[in-house]
């Protein structure tokens, strides 16, 4: 079962905050909530409020903070504590409808969508009129966003705001005001996250009612609409999160690396652990995509990017399970695809044989390994790798494991001198995004020199058939 965190920001909203989480609460969300209310230091009495509220309702789980510190604060606050698999940002002000809570959340829980903005200007919910400069100074900060960002959205500064909290735990929010929602959006957009709109009821209230924005505010978000595209700043956060933030940082190279991988690859595949699904989003065309993965964190997180596609089945578990070999027997099919997964593991030559036992004589696997056992670094180990491959040594053990070796190819040979560097001479234990982003955005220039380099791979890639 689903466990959605509605995180709700609160300053000075002591008229409205009582009836606005008992109509959250009365909402039929399908799924189990929490609701994390942080007080931003209000002054009018809104904490008592809380604390009463507290006291009644076992699902809201209370922070305050002493002095007022922005809304960005409060909810970079609420999401390092929430616990929930998605998270919804809902105001305090009853400007926002709870109702519209379900048409949020749907398109995250269906697994058609990693975030979803309720935008008060695509149609389709009732809003009240108000200031025009308002509603005209929104759309030019949504426009710069956009050309920014290359989204199309058409709010970006909507206060309702779900995401995957898988994906935004790992992020560094830095933004402590009204911008946290300009910066949010620069990132879901580095990440390459999968954004969904949908239109929401607004009922907006004037400044006699409690109505905070100011025109400033319109113009720190312009400001931080270049700040955050030229410097997103992401993966700080927590170490787990990290890899999955630096594997989206790189879209360019893994469009690279798959395409290399899929000439190789027959209809119907198997992919070991596929981490987050950086390959399996390539393998989406195939007739059949079967995932096998052993942590159920990940996999929970590959079947909600990719379960809802007909050809893709998502399994949790060891590759020679009971049922899941004789689910992969079943699925008929003629390449097993391992991307860096037998690196990690001890008994690797076992997981190979094991890939084996799936396929029929003929059939092939495919592998992409580390290479290089002098490379060996702080980075290998801080991505679990055990070891780095030489030829002689993987040729090696696929042969003994019934194999016959049909090619193996390097693969990024400038990585070579980048992984040296930043592993061996610095002994970094990862690349900071800057330095990732820069990488990314040359690889059309390293995919040229991959044919011209004396170098050997950073990678390799390995074609074997069972005999």
């Amino acid at each position: 079962m689903e466990l959605v965190s509605i995180i709700m920001p609160v300053y000075n909203e002591r008229a409205t905050l009582q009836v606005c989480v008992e109509r959250v609460l009365g909402v039929d969300l399908g799924v189990e909530r929490e609701l994390i209310i942080v007080d931003d230091g209000s002054t009018d009495g809104s904490a008592d409020v809380l604390h009463k509220l507290a006291s009644v309702h076992a699902e809201i789980r209370p922070g305050f903070f002493k002095r007022n510190r922005g809304k960005g604060a409060a909810v970079k606050a609420a999401l390092e504590v929430a616990k929930g698999t998605v998270a919804v940002v809902q105001d305090a002000d009853l400007e926002y409808d709870p109702r519209d809570l379900p048409r949020i959340l749907r398109p995250i829980l269906e697994g058609r969508a990693e975030a979803v903005y309720g935008s008060r200007l695509a149609g389709g919910g009732e809003h009240r009129v108000l200031y025009y400069r308002h509603a005209l100074g929104n759309r030019l900060i949504t426009f710069v966003s956009n050309v920014l960002t290359d989204l199309n959205l058409t709010d970006v500064e909507t206060g309702y705001k779900a995401f995957r909290l898988d994906l935004v735990k790992g992020l560094h929010i830095r933004s402590r005001g009204f911008t946290f929602e300009i910066e949010i959006t620069a990132k879901l957009a580095a990440l390459g996250a999968r954004v969904y709109e949908v239109p929401v009821s607004y009922h907006g209230r004037n400044y006699q009612e409690g109505k905070k924005i100011s025109w400033l505010d319109g113009i720190w978000a312009f400001l931080a609409a270049v700040r955050f595209r030229l410097f997103p700043g992401l993966g700080r956060g927590r170490l787990e999160a990290r890899a999955r933030v630096d594997v989206r940082l790189l879209p360019r190279f893994n469009r690279w690396l798959a395409r290399k991988l899929l000439r190789w690859t027959g209809d119907r595949v198997v992919e070991y652990a596929p981490d987050v699904g950086t390959v399996t989003a390539h393998l989406a065309r195939k007739e059949r995509v079967v995932c096998v993965e052993p942590n159920a964190d990940k996999a929970a997180f590959v079947k909600q990017r990719f379960g809802h596609r007909p050809n893709i089945r998502v399994l949790t578990g060891e590759f020679l399970e009971g049922r899941i070999f004789q689910a992969l027997r079943a699925e008929d099919v003629d390449t097993v695809l391992c991307v860096n997964a037998i690196a990690c593991i001890k008994d690797d030559e076992g997981l190979i044989r094991e890939f084996g036992g799936v396929l029929e004589p003929g059939g092939k696997l495919v592998l992409f390994v580390p290479r290089g056992k002098w490379l060996y670094s702080p980075i290998d180990r801080a991505r679990g790798y055990l070891r780095r491959y030489s030829r002689r040594y993987l040729y090696d053990k696929l042969v003994r494991a019934g194999f016959e070796v049909d090619r193996m190819r390097s693969f990024n040979r400038i990585g070579v001198v980048t992984w040296f560097v930043w592993g061996k001479l610095f002994r970094m234990r990862r690349a900071g995004g800057v330095l990732l982003g820069l990488y990314d955005r040359l690889t059309f220039l390293w995919r040229m020199l991959d044919w011209v380099l004396p170098l050997p791979g950073l990678s390799m890639i390995v074609v074997a058939r069972k005999r």
